[in-house]
Formats: C-alpha cells, structure tokens, sequence
C-alpha cells in the first residue's frame, strides 16, 4: 500500500482557497486592538477561512490552500480562487487577483445572507438587496468544477490522489460517536475496479458503473 501512496499526487479540483498573513494580521490588528476588543480575542478572517474551508470538504472538494504570490505562475492549477475578506488583503495581493482574473481565472468572496449565514458571491461586486448570493452547494453550477468523488455520508470525508493509471481515494470517518460507518462513493470518472485497504487488510469491493 505504501508504495501507491508514495507514488502519487493530489488530484484537485481546480478550487483554490487564498491565505494571506497581511490579511490575518490586519484583521487581528483591528478587531483585538485595546479600543475594540471585548473579552474575547477573536479574528474573523480566520473564522471565515476556515468556515469556508470546512463547507468545501463537506460538499465533497479537494480544497487547495495558496498564497497570492503562487497565483502569479498557478503551478498549484487553480481555476476558480475564492477570498475571505478582500478588503484585509494588502493592494499587492489584490493586484494579483485581478491579473489572476484578467488570466481567465474565476475569483467568489464570502458574503452573508440576510440571516447571516456564510454564502458567497463575485469578487469585488457591489451587492444589492436582491442580487444573488450563492451556496457553497451552488458552485458546481456556477463553475463547472465537480467534486471528483462524492460521499452518501457526511460522516465520511473524501480526498483522491492519482497515480500512474489508478487513483485513490482516501476515507475519512470524521465522527466522534461512530467508529465505524458504511459509504457509497460516486466517482466522477470512469471506475473498471475497486479495492478497500483498511487496517484488517483489503478486499475488492463491488462497482456498479462509477459508483462503489
């Protein structure tokens, strides 16, 4: 087993998630200040990243996190980039993002429905009070880019590596009631066979068209 692991790469998705230690620490700077904190530190670049993030892996994406200087060459092959907080981004990372854009990039930005849950929305568009803002579930529409593999439980995460002529697609059981839990995966690429490697040892699992 440890030689397919070895052997391989991430497949992403293409969905790039910017980190920004300018933006980090210019949002630590104006929320946790001597005038403006409470009782609490807290930093909400941080808290939308990672909610963002958190809403990816749920629908099923390969997330790739980046810098905004790795956009300039995207060896990392990001096709659609999505922001927490724009306005705490330094003018040189903006000034990245719009060539990113200007490449043929796709840049979305957090924004907040009107009950205040997390949704996102074009960069750097002025929003009305009717425009539309879109849910992390709407971006395969909106994008084109499908998870590679989808999981029928949301107690098992997935992520895919590719190798030379196979992929693999590793489980993540992230409950903590239930030791174990049963999953169907479909794939968003053709499957011939399937082979489970746990702990107790591997065996072939059954395949019914891209579905295992």
């Amino acid at each position: 087993m440890s030689d397919l692991i070895v052997n391989t790469d991430r497949d992403s998705d293409g969905i790039g998630l910017l980190h920004s230690d300018y933006a980090l620490f210019n949002c630590d700077a104006r929320e946790n200040s001597e005038e403006t904190r409470d009782d609490d530190l807290h930093n909400s670049w941080l808290l939308e990243h990672s909610e963002l993030y958190r809403r990816f892996r749920e629908a099923g994406y390969t997330v790739t996190i980046t810098d905004a200087d790795h956009l300039v060459q995207n060896p990392l092959g990001i096709k659609v980039l999505f922001v927490a907080n724009p306005l705490m981004l330094s003018q040189e990372e903006r000034d990245i993002i719009d060539e990113f854009i200007e490449n043929g990039g796709q840049v979305y930005e957090i924004t907040h429905d009107y009950d205040g849950m997390l949704s996102v929305k074009e960069y750097g568009k002025v929003m009305g009070t009717y425009d539309l803002r879109y849910d992390i579930h709407d971006i395969a529409d909106i994008t084109g880019i499908y998870p590679k593999v989808l999981s029928d439980n949301p107690r098992v995460q997935t992520q895919v590596l590719k190798g030379d002529g196979y992929k693999l697609v590793v489980l993540t059981n992230i409950s903590a009631v239930y030791s174990e839990a049963s999953v169907n995966i479909t794939c968003n690429f053709a499957v011939s066979e399937a082979k489970l490697f746990a702990f107790d040892g591997e065996r072939e699992l059954e395949v019914s068209g891209n579905v295992i």
